[in-house]
């Protein structure tokens, strides 16, 4: 089985962490300090006869499906790695409305 953690941003310093499968909590939903924080304890809270992967999604993008005993371990670095996929969608959506804003500028112009 496959469990979904989908991570929050609240406020500066407050995560909220939800764990489903198929749409449905399978826990309720905790708060931690980082994703980091968050990343670790709910890989290491689920049971090893429950579900051995998780996809974890945060502010849209997905670090796609890591194991569970990889994600406490690695916690660190997926949490990183989900930061920097943040921030390069934001660039991304940034740089096509810049685009598209020149171009309608050209052809009205």
């Amino acid at each position: 089985m496959i469990l979904t953690l989908d991570i929050t941003k609240i406020e500066s310093g407050l995560y909220e962490a939800r764990l489903s499968e198929g749409g449905t909590e399978v826990t309720a939903p905790s708060a931690y300090d980082t994703i980091t924080a968050a990343l670790r304890a709910v890989a290491q809270d689920i049971p090893d006869d429950f579900a051995h992967f998780v996809e974890v999604h945060y502010s849209g993008v997905s670090s796609g499906t890591i194991g569970t005993t990889r994600l406490a371990v690695e916690a660190e670095a997926v949490a990183a790695r989900l930061v920097e996929l943040v921030a390069a969608v934001h660039r991304s959506e940034e740089d096509l409305a810049h685009r598209r804003q020149a171009q309608a500028s050209a052809a009205s112009g």
